[in-house]
């Protein structure tokens, strides 16, 4: 894993935390341009959450079964609250373009 890495090249760290920074920022822009609850802890615990479930099906995992689209779903609505889910949906749409509903059964 490239984050693991980075412990042994501080080039590659340099370079990735610019990353993952550009995109943190970028992140909490598009938060705050939409109006969304809340601010930079938010989309903080947000990628804490998302991260540790990316690295929980990439490596052993403490649920393999669990359904990863219905969890990632849960961490949303219950780090933000149900009322902004539509919210983030709804922008995400305009920026992206239409996609499956988050409660659509079909989607794995």
């Amino acid at each position: 894993m490239l984050r693991k890495q980075v412990v042994c090249s501080p080039e590659l760290r340099q370079i990735l935390s610019a990353l993952l920074e550009r995109n943190y920022a970028a992140d909490v822009a598009f938060h705050t341009q939409t109006r969304l609850p809340g601010g930079a802890l938010e989309v903080a615990m947000l990628h804490y959450a998302v991260d540790g479930l990316l690295l929980d099906r990439l490596t052993a995992s403490i649920d393999g079964r669990m359904n990863v689209r219905h969890v990632a779903e849960q961490l949303v609505r219950r780090l933000l609250n149900d009322s902004i889910v539509g919210a983030i949906h709804s922008a995400s749409t305009e920026r992206d373009g239409p996609r499956q509903s988050l409660d659509d059964p079909t989607r794995s």
